[in-house]
């Protein structure tokens, strides 16, 4: 069984982008299978089929969470197997671009596991990730004088952990939008 990773976009844009996201969102919520409804609403030729999903959307299979939208962004969190769904944030980007040239995608992911997790910037300069690894606490570490878990230790651990993961990964996105000011644009 593939491990979830969820990823969280933000697409920032001009009101006739944050309309056309409108629109796509109730395409998403009105679609008959809630698996298939959010890569449905940006590809014509959506197959229900791993290969196609893979190619053309970056993991076997991806479904949408959540899709919010305001007056200059929107926001997305997907639900993929084990990679982020590169190729379809490129596909929104293409999307969008041709509504906002000037629009961008930010975001985050991170695998169930914290291995990855990562940030990311799309915009007209290009794609660029920086992603890390992070090792969740382990209870082995936390054994007490009487040879059991502390728990109070541990969970103070796991607190911790959570707490700075928020950090971690909007460092991660801050450094992606960092570099991807010295990143080229391939035209």
């Amino acid at each position: 069984m593939a491990n979830d990773m969820t990823t969280n976009i933000t697409i920032s844009g001009n009101k006739e982008l944050m309309t056309f996201l409108e629109g796509k969102h109730t395409e998403v919520f009105n679609g008959e299978d809630r698996y298939l409804s959010f890569v449905g609403a940006f590809y014509d030729d959506m197959e229900n089929d791993r290969g196609w999903f893979i190619d053309n959307v970056g993991a076997k299979w991806c479904y949408h969470e959540d899709f919010w939208f305001g007056d200059n962004e929107s926001g997305i969190t997907l639900i993929s197997a084990w990679y982020p769904p590169i190729e379809l944030i490129e596909k929104l980007y293409e999307i969008c671009v041709k509504i906002d040239e000037n629009c961008e995608i930010t975001g985050t992911y991170q695998d169930e596991s914290f291995s990855p997790v990562g940030g990311f910037i799309m915009n007209d300069k290009g794609f660029n990730s920086e992603e890390d690894e992070l090792e969740y606490p382990d209870e082995d570490d936390y054994i007490g004088d009487d040879g059991e878990v502390n728990d109070e230790l541990y969970e103070a651990a796991t607190e911790d952990f959570y707490n700075s993961l928020w950090d971690i990964k909007d460092e991660l996105l801050s450094e992606a939008i960092k570099h991807s000011k010295l990143v080229e644009t391939e035209n």
